[in-house]
């Protein structure tokens, strides 16, 4: 059986220190872009894509986006992150 010396164990226990701060916060992030990333917020760009294929990707990628915030049940995350 290998053991860890001194120094990787430290530095393991500082990582799994770091794990759910970093988990919470991915999840803010990920409700924040949930809020961000609706068509009407996107829609607001069309007017700076000059070009008409440009135009037309932008209004697939759009299409593609859901049109109403999520409801909080479904943004929350999974109950390990938290």
């Amino acid at each position: 059986m290998d053991l860890l010396d001194e120094r990787s164990l430290a530095r393991l226990a500082k990582w799994s220190e770091e794990i759910e701060p970093t988990l919470v916060k991915a999840a803010e992030v990920i409700g924040l872009g949930q809020k961000l990333f609706l068509q009407e917020n996107v829609q607001q760009l069309m007017a700076y894509v000059p070009s008409r294929d440009g135009q037309r990707s932008m209004a697939s990628f759009i299409a593609q986006l859901p049109a109403e915030p999520m409801k909080a049940e479904a943004a929350r995350p999974a109950a390990w992150i938290l």
